[in-house]
């Protein structure tokens, strides 16, 4: 070990690699390979050789005639230059329409060859790497020193899990088509919205390599996220004003009734038929004279038609008085809202 170290700080292994290099050839490396089993350890480099640096294979495996309490180990280093250059050519021809096809909405693109655990930079910060060298380190250095130390802490574990060399090989053997991970990543002082998606390719050869992008999808985390608080915000001053909700599908003439004094929950809900429902209402609760208003702005049919005309937005109100001896007024209030192409029908009761 001091002889190969005093080798890699002389200058023979590239900046990059000498502290990895240096870890690897630790006597405790062995000692780990003979005591928990493993077949092989790898170490991709790169090594200077005439002037110029070419990247090799290190591997370490048992000695496999060694017997009885001589424990011995077998270190091989091949040139694997060449044989990885064209590994790496080979990924850019069948990724490059799915790189095409992420396209600019992924600032950060990158094709991880899982066999020898190698990795290729075609897109970084929105900047594409055509022009640079085809060759790069190894996926577990390149993952953390461009991914994973920009990463908030909360998700740098799952993260590992998913996305090192052996959660990719693991995605890939349970037959996944992708893998994927919302979170947050330094931007500067503040963090950002990331989305992470390995997509692994399909058939023999190509399910030797996957793509990695990266998404900033922040604005769009974020807009959601205010949605829903503005949604609890909603429910809060609804079920402060109004006692009944009734939600009609139009399509069905079903209708969902949900008591707001109450915790929401199926046994706080019911479904009914619509028109059950307010020739009930007129039986029972409405005042005679008050019908005809009633009618006019809640049966299903008039729902429809204000449903169909409605381009975004629609209200109506309904006031009547309930049947018995003195007078009680309340308000039904018709809320039209088109979604997605879809006219969504709300009525809240509330006794005034």
């Amino acid at each position: 070990s001091p002889q190969l170290e005093q080798f890699a700080r002389s200058g023979a292994i590239h900046p990059g690699d000498v502290e990895r290099f240096a870890a690897f050839i630790q006597p405790h490396q062995l000692r780990s390979l003979l005591q928990t089993g493993q077949e092989t350890l790898r170490l991709i480099y790169r090594r200077r050789t005439g002037g110029a640096y070419r990247w090799n294979l290190m591997e370490l495996f048992p000695d496999p005639v060694c017997c009885g309490e001589i424990r011995r180990a077998i270190l091989s280093v091949r040139d694997i230059h060449d044989v990885l250059r064209k590994g790496l050519e080979g990924v850019s021809v069948r990724s490059q329409e799915l790189i095409r096809t992420l396209g600019e909405r992924n600032f950060s693109i990158y094709t991880i060859d899982l066999n020898a655990g190698t990795a290729a930079a075609v897109r970084v910060d929105g900047q594409m790497r055509e022009g640079a060298s085809t060759l790069a380190p190894p996926w577990s250095e390149l993952m953390r020193s461009h991914i994973k130390d920009r990463l908030h802490e909360a998700y740098q574990a799952e993260f590992q899990r998913r996305f090192s060399l052996e959660g990719l090989r693991r995605a890939r053997g349970e037959g996944r088509q992708k893998a994927e991970l919302l979170c947050q990543w330094r931007s500067g002082e503040d963090y950002r919205y990331i989305s992470v998606t390995a997509y692994f390719g399909q058939g023999p050869k190509a399910s030797d390599y996957t793509v990695l992008a990266l998404q900033d999808v922040d604005k769009q985390i974020r807009r959601e996220l205010a949605h829903s608080m503005r949604d609890m915000q909603m429910a809060a001053i609804l079920r402060s004003r109004f006692k009944m909700m009734n939600t009609v599908d139009l399509e069905s003439g079903q209708c969902e009734l949900l008591d707001l004094t109450r915790t929401a929950g199926p046994e706080n809900t019911r479904l009914e038929d619509y028109r059950f429902y307010t020739q009930t209402e007129l039986d029972s609760f409405v005042h005679p004279e008050d019908q005809e208003d009633y009618l006019a702005v809640l049966s299903l049919d008039h729902l429809r038609e204000k449903a169909a005309a409605t381009e975004d937005f629609g209200e109506e109100v309904c006031h009547y008085r309930q049947q018995g001896r003195g007078t009680r007024w309340m308000e039904q209030r018709v809320i039209y809202s088109r979604q997605k192409g879809r006219v969504m029908v709300n009525i809240l009761g509330q006794d005034i």
